[in-house]
């Protein structure tokens, strides 16, 4: 019987990823006892900083497959990553100042453009 190397790494890696939500939820549950100044909201955005955070360091440490936009690949790691430290400043930023919600909108959708042109660049050099 062979040992399938990949279901091995994507286990390990899911353990590490929910090892990392529980460290944020944590983190997030500290900065609300200690501050009292965020709600769910600013909770929420604390945790998919961290996890967004996670994502990006792991796509530029680990050598993830270079091809495919698999769960593994670096590209997928670097969108998802991107976008969930993106969203999770928006939600910060909205708990803690009064900003119009659509200001805060036209933030997301900026950050979703240039997410399309980057992952755009990556596919180019991934076809050379």
């Amino acid at each position: 019987m062979a040992i399938d190397r990949d279901r091995i790494n994507a286990r390990s890696d899911l353990s590490i990823t929910v090892g990392v939500f529980i460290l944020a939820l944590a983190v997030a549950i500290m900065v609300d006892v200690f501050t009292k100044e965020i709600d769910l909201v600013g909770a929420i955005g604390i945790v998919l900083v961290i996890l967004g955070a996670f994502l990006l360091i792991r796509s530029s440490l680990a050598g993830g497959a270079e091809s495919g936009f698999g769960p593994s690949s670096k590209a997928y790691l670097i969108v998802w990553g991107t976008l969930m430290v993106t969203s999770g400043l928006i939600l910060i930023v909205y708990d803690l100042a009064v900003i119009d919600p659509w200001i805060l909108v036209a933030i997301m959708l900026v950050a979703i453009a240039l997410l399309a042109i980057m992952l755009g660049i990556l596919r180019k050099k991934e076809m050379k």
